[in-house]
């Protein structure tokens, strides 16, 4: 189990844009000869320690050959792979020329009131404790420097770590940005809006693709997925992090929804667990949450994704979070909120998250920061409405107190610029629609002081993708178009 979620989170990252390249010889070849653009993931040369702690076996990171280096105490760390009795003395990891370290664990185990203290020649630090991190792997986020101290305060005989890997790169964290995009409500039986977004999300060409549910009409059969989502959206699937919306639920299970993703009759996938469909990734500094807003609420599978969510939000190390589902909490346009996914925002606000991204009414909705309540706060959670991927509008029927922007009548994407830092939010749309949309953010809980220009950073390789047969014959909407309706402007402040 282990092993298969680091090796999937590993295989996440480089799909996401960061290259596997061959690890230097650092006697011969110095790192800093490396593309500036590219981040490369190094396997250490560890051998299994001895160690009674189940499914905690060393993944296959499928590198090509071993990370080597001129100083013996790293080298004797990074042989060992793991260290259990040192109570005092610190391992040192370092990467000639690495602007950044990020470590990647594939066991942790902290009893007691043990600690494990990382730190970087950059002046970052973060500190491991409680039982939440227990027999799982864990990523840790991007620290500034070439080298990384770690230092266990180990005083129970079962406490340990393990070192999996590490990936770095020679340009700062305030020159990196990566790109995500995506919208929900995407494919519907009749008409060629959904191939028109998709085009959208082609001429973007993000490092992953999210979707926000309600992806194939009108039932999420496989037929509807294979003859209507496939040939459009679906020349993203390998790069596509997916959620379910209740048109999925039209068919039992949510079977062809799963059946897609996952393959048909896989328990695991794209989608996640087959019954679940809820999961997390990790992109740049970012960490990512899909969720399942179909349960009951308070029902076991709920209450099941509730807790783990809680896990999860409590086992992230990153200084930038987002959710995506399906049912908004708030909503203008022609479905009333869902209340009952206050209890997804209440875990979300309790660990400072940032973004919420959202589709089932058929129209676009920006709203500021606020809290579950629904009060503005400087940081509070932004809700995001993206439910233009396709379907047939919806009006926007009434106001809020946060509405900034409200859109009713233009396809399109919403494409997400992210930094180590903050966010640049921008509606795309696509062909045949003229509205647009830009916003942007200094995320909760940043650990970089410096403001992040997206026209300094350096994104990674944009991802190729067929082009497939585009939409002809466009006709552009005669409708008036709607201005953006804004209630209520406020400047976020630079946190």
């Amino acid at each position: 189990m282990i092993r298969s979620a680091i090796q999937a989170g590993l295989t996440a990252l480089l799909s996401a844009g960061l290259a596997a390249a061959q690890p230097a010889d650092l006697r011969t070849s110095p790192a800093t000869a490396r593309p500036m653009q590219k981040s490369s993931l190094q396997k250490p040369d560890l051998q299994k320690p001895d160690l009674q702690m189940p499914d905690l076996q060393m993944p296959d990171l499928q590198m090509h050959g071993s990370q080597k280096t001129e100083d013996p105490e790293v080298l004797q760390v990074v042989t060992s792979g793991s260290q259990r009795a040192a109570k005092t003395s610190a391992t040192r990891i370092c990467q000639p020329g690495a602007a950044w370290i990020r470590l990647y664990f594939d066991g942790l185990r902290l009893d007691g009131r043990d600690t494990l203290s990382v730190r970087s020649e950059g002046g970052d630090r973060y500190e491991f404790s409680g039982a939440q991190w227990n027999d799982r792997p864990a990523v840790l986020r991007a620290l500034r420097g070439a080298c990384v101290d770690l230092e266990p305060h180990f005083a129970d005989a079962d406490s340990v770590y393990r070192i999996a890997g590490y990936s770095y790169a020679s340009f700062q964290l305030t020159q990196s940005a990566v790109v995500a995009a995506g919208a929900g409500d995407l494919c519907p039986t009749t008409g060629d809006a959904c191939m028109r977004t998709s085009d959208t999300l082609l001429s973007i060409a993000p490092n992953v693709a999210f979707l926000l549910g309600d992806n194939a009409y009108d039932r999420g059969t496989l037929a509807e997925y294979n003859a209507q989502y496939d040939p459009a959206w679906g020349r993203f699937k390998t790069m596509t992090k997916p959620v379910p919306g209740n048109h999925e639920y039209g068919t039992a299970n949510a079977a062809g929804y799963f059946d897609y993703f996952n393959g048909v009759g896989a328990q695991n996938g794209i989608a996640g667990e087959r019954g679940k469909g809820y999961y997390s990734w990790n992109i740049g500094e970012w960490h990512f949450v899909a969720l399942n807003s179909n349960f009951t609420p308070g029902g076991s599978a709920d209450v099941a994704q509730v807790n783990w969510l809680r896990t999860d939000l409590a086992t992230n190390t990153q200084p930038c979070t987002a959710a995506y589902f399906h049912h908004p909490m708030i909503n203008v346009g022609n479905h009333a909120g869902v209340a009952a996914m206050k209890t997804y925002w209440d875990e979300l606000y309790a660990v400072r998250a940032d973004l919420i991204l959202v589709g089932h009414d058929h129209n676009y909705q920006r709203y500021g920061k606020m809290t579950p309540s629904q009060s503005p706060a400087l940081d509070g959670i932004r809700q995001i409405v993206v439910g233009t991927g396709g379907r047939a509008f919806y009006p926007i029927s009434r106001n809020h107190p946060s509405l900034e922007v409200a859109n009713a009548d233009s396809f399109g994407v919403l494409k997400l610029t992210l930094t180590a830092n903050s966010y640049t939010g921008e509606f795309v749309s696509a062909a045949g629609s003229a509205f647009t949309d830009k916003f942007s953010a200094r995320c909760n809980k940043a650990t970089i002081n410096e403001v992040i220009k997206i026209a300094n950073c350096r994104l990674p390789p944009k991802r190729v993708v067929a082009g497939g047969k585009a939409a002809s014959g466009l006709v552009r909407d005669s409708r008036p178009t709607l201005q953006p309706r804004k209630t209520r402007l406020r400047e976020t402040p630079d946190r």
